[in-house]
């Protein structure tokens, strides 16, 4: 986080504002808010299996998590969810056949995020392509990739599934 005015460049001061303690410019009279990013995640079941991608890139590059990722401009939290899914897996779904599961807000970093996470089932095996942030994307039981030593589920991820009794 920096500690000069995004607006001005003067050191930031503290203030006590809506009963917490912000960021505050004296020069230029701005707080500075510290809102979250959104994002969407989309959990893919097959029978007792789930879709995760591992993570091509940091934060926890290497880990297994949930396909989803950080909304575009004029997007809403479905539509982001549908298309990183296929960004990163090439796995399409309809919008209209995914389910809120859940929400979840966390620090990450000097970032805050703020997501939805929705889910569906799938009959079919998946064709799977792992491409963009994806280094690989593959069908998962739980308790395998838990007991898995040379493999590693992504924290935020294994909340969310914890969560959810999944």
């Amino acid at each position: 986080m920096s500690r000069y005015c995004p607006n001005c460049g003067n050191l930031l001061a503290q203030k006590k504002i809506e009963e917490k303690s912000r960021d505050y410019c004296n020069e230029c009279e701005q707080v500075i808010w510290r809102n979250p990013k959104p994002v969407a995640w989309i959990l893919i079941q097959k029978d007792e299996e789930f879709l995760l991608v591992k993570r091509a890139h940091s934060p926890d590059q290497g880990k297994w998590d949930i396909p989803g990722g950080f909304l575009e401009l004029e997007e809403g939290f479905r539509e982001a969810a549908v298309r990183e899914l296929e960004e990163e897996t090439g796995v399409e779904v309809d919008e209209k056949r995914i389910e809120f599961l859940d929400d979840i807000s966390f620090q990450r970093g000097s970032e805050y995020v703020v997501g939805n996470i929705f889910c569906t089932e799938i009959n079919e095996e998946p064709k799977l392509q792992a491409k963009d942030d994806a280094e690989d994307a593959k069908l998962w039981e739980i308790k395998a990739l838990q007991n898995d030593k040379d493999e590693k589920l992504r924290e935020v991820c294994k909340d969310i599934l914890l969560r959810n009794s999944l």
